[in-house]
């Protein structure tokens, strides 16, 4: 509509079209013709998506730019963990290690794959806690403490529903944990558990390859195979220099490129470009 609006209303005007879905596109006729004649140029949340966008609209890649999502640096601080309460508030030692997943309870977010992960997890390394946090969404806590009953390990997993505190209850966790097998257009909850200085363990799914490095500031495993989750979080948990050396590396990775000024700075600049294609376009279009 609002390409429609601007060509006949405001010729001059620059639509720009922001996708920070995971869905891609429609490729249907009308789809392709609204891309093609109403819409000057496309926003979206990751290369892969700017991929899908060339394929399925046959869109320019020249005028599709990628902007990662950001995170508030200030809110998401490893300075957190000196005033937060939250290992007092479930009564752990200062020696146990929290792995922590923040996610709502949906079949996208693989939780079962997680707690099979911390299954396998060595004996040795029991002093580990799992922390699940999110809300309720075609699966619930009852079937949560279900599944982990059935695999041994209930008596290792904390959860809670809606937290007004979630950047201090990250500030809290020792390693974040992301299960999922879908979705993750922008996975913020990757921007804040690194912001925090936390070392990720996560799966090759959506943005997350794009956002942090394997290896440096922390694992990327295969969606739906708990054994590479397993092993990943054993290094993490068996390696606590490895640990803090790879928190300080995700918070310098974030603080450099995914905080809110860079994310204003690189809208503000794809804007312009759109800005400056379009005004030339017109300008070859009247001579």
């Amino acid at each position: 509509m609002a390409g429609l609006v601007a060509r006949y209303s405001v010729p001059s005007a620059t639509v720009v079209r922001t996708r920070t879905d995971i869905d891609p596109p429609k490729s249907h006729a009308i789809n392709r013709f609204v891309h093609h004649h109403w819409t000057d140029h496309l926003i979206v949340s990751s290369q892969s998506h700017k991929r899908i966008c060339r394929d399925l609209l046959d869109y320019p890649m020249e005028s599709i730019d990628v902007i990662y999502g950001a995170v508030d640096t200030r809110e998401f601080t490893p300075e957190n963990a000196k005033t937060s309460l939250f290992r007092r508030e479930i009564g752990v030692s200062p020696e146990t290690v929290l792995i922590g997943m923040v996610a709502r309870l949906d079949p996208v977010k693989g939780h079962e794959y997680a707690l099979d992960a911390l299954r396998l997890l060595e004996s040795s390394l029991h002093t580990s806690r799992f922390v699940f946090l999110g809300y309720e969404n075609q699966r619930t806590f009852s079937w949560l403490m279900e599944q982990a009953s059935a695999r041994g390990i209930a008596d290792r997993v904390i959860h809670f529903g809606w937290r007004d505190d979630l950047s201090n209850v990250v500030a809290g966790m020792d390693i974040g944990l992301i299960s999922s097998v879908g979705s993750e257009a922008n996975c913020r909850v990757a921007l804040e558990f690194m912001a925090s200085g936390k070392p990720l363990v996560a799966t090759t799914v959506g943005v997350i390859p794009e956002i942090f490095i394997d290896g440096e500031q922390g694992f990327l495993v295969p969606p739906r195979q708990p054994a590479p989750m397993a092993s990943a979080l054993s290094r993490l948990l068996s390696n606590p220099p490895l640990r803090l050396r790879m928190g300080r590396q995700a918070l310098e990775h974030v603080r450099t490129n995914f905080n809110l000024d860079f994310f204003t700075t690189r809208t503000e600049q794809v804007y312009q470009k759109a800005l400056n294609h379009k005004r030339q376009s017109l300008k070859e279009s009247q001579s």
